[in-house]
């Protein structure tokens, strides 16, 4: 499929955008969310080097106009907050007869024997013919184009070889035979910050993204538990946090680490051993919760899913939450591990998240799955907590993610 057609009438030279949740807010609201997402739009186009004329909005749409529609609308179509795009051929003005003699000109470089086709057609305000007559008239343009070029084919509405889509707006007219599937959502950044907390595993990554989908600005922790003179957990973060950074319109995105190991050791020296995995959460939500003020963030964001493992039973997210007075999200909470490594493979964190880099050095042989608040403060009196946290952020890393 060429993008432009030697004919001035029809050229593939603008992608349609489509968003959906955006168009339920209030007019005020609404028009904020729309110019946000043309300058993620901008951004995302400018990072990835594709060239564009120019953007704007109609009720509804955001379209762009560039040489490169195709690129142009896969790169768009990982924007957070868009629902899909499609390169489309323009057509102006929009009357029945020049949409008619567009797909007569367009179509048949689409077919070959024995196809099947359908057209979905649809327009907004009035234009002196409907959608099912456009469709209709359209369908039998193609029928007769078909036969002229010596071709059989046939409709079929239910599951066709090729659909030809027609969207007939106020002053132009598209044909599109592509729709690119894009994240939905909110865009990025519109609902504030949030500390993710960022294992580079299968979960956290996944977690966190959810929440950069629902308009979440994510600022991604590390706690760096290598072996001296080893960074193999380090190395997985830092990957999985750029694959993610992927998706956010940022100039500068950052990874805070945190040197750990020392700290989980004395965890594991406590004369309750079995809490160790408890202690060493309780303390990230306490680390995390520190950092929150200072980045302004207002919320920490976790992969843990509701007894995925020991220190995910119920009674032990309620322990661990009652170290940090933040709202914990956890999107991942219902999900299966399926469900995780599906989505992992679709965002592009599944292959870094996947690699084998040993199971925790701390895990205790019998893990409590039953913590209890004053068994943990007990411990962790003899610990002097609030000092272990400000070594630690005495300690902070800021890396930035630039691939």
């Amino acid at each position: 499929m060429t993008e432009t057609s030697s004919d001035d009438t029809l050229l593939q030279d603008q992608v349609l955008i489509r968003y959906g949740e955006i168009s339920l807010k209030s007019p005020g609201v609404r028009r904020n969310l729309e110019n946000m997402l043309v300058r993620h739009i901008r951004f995302m186009l400018k990072r990835k080097g594709v060239p564009f004329e120019r953007i704007w909005r109609e009720r509804g749409r955001i379209f762009v106009s560039t040489p490169e529609s195709t690129r142009a609308a896969e790169v768009v179509s990982r924007v957070l907050g868009v629902v899909s795009t499609s390169p489309v051929w323009t057509i102006q003005p929009p009357t029945m007869e020049d949409i008619k003699a567009a797909t007569r000109q367009l179509v048949p470089s689409l077919l070959r024997t024995g196809i099947s086709f359908a057209v979905r057609a649809r327009r907004t305000k009035s234009h002196g013919f409907t959608s099912q007559d456009l469709a209709r008239q359209l369908g039998a343009t193609i029928i007769k184009a078909a036969e002229e070029e010596g071709y059989e084919v046939k409709v079929d509405l239910e599951e066709p070889d090729l659909v030809v889509y027609v969207e007939v707006r106020f002053k132009q007219a598209h044909i599109f035979t592509r729709i690119l599937k894009g994240p939905e959502g909110l865009p990025y950044g519109s609902q504030g910050t949030v500390i993710g907390l960022h294992s580079g595993g299968i979960d956290s990554p996944v977690a966190q993204w959810m929440m950069m989908k629902r308009g979440c600005h994510i600022i991604p922790l590390f706690l760096d538990t290598d072996e001296p003179g080893k960074s193999t957990l380090r190395r997985r973060a830092l990957k999985t946090a750029l694959a993610l950074a992927e998706w956010k319109p940022l100039p500068k995105p950052y990874l805070l680490v945190v040197p750990y190991r020392e700290i989980l050791e004395k965890f594991m020296r406590t004369s309750q051993p079995k809490l160790t995995c408890l202690l060493c959460k309780r303390m990230l939500y306490r680390i995390a919760t520190k950092l929150a003020a200072k980045e302004k963030a207002v919320a920490l964001v976790t992969g843990e899913t509701l007894g995925q493992v020991a220190s995910q039973t119920l009674a032990n997210l309620i322990v661990l939450e009652q170290a940090t007075k933040l709202p914990v999200f956890r999107p991942l909470i219902g999900f299966d591990k399926t469900e995780t490594m599906q989505l992992a493979r679709r965002i592009g964190t599944y292959q870094e998240s996947a690699k084998d880099v040993g199971t925790c050095f701390a895990v205790p042989p019998t893990p409590t799955i039953q913590g209890r608040p004053n068994e943990l403060e007990g411990v962790e009196a003899t610990l002097n907590i609030d000092q272990l946290v400000e070594a630690c952020l005495d300690q902070l890393e800021r890396i930035p993610l630039t691939s």
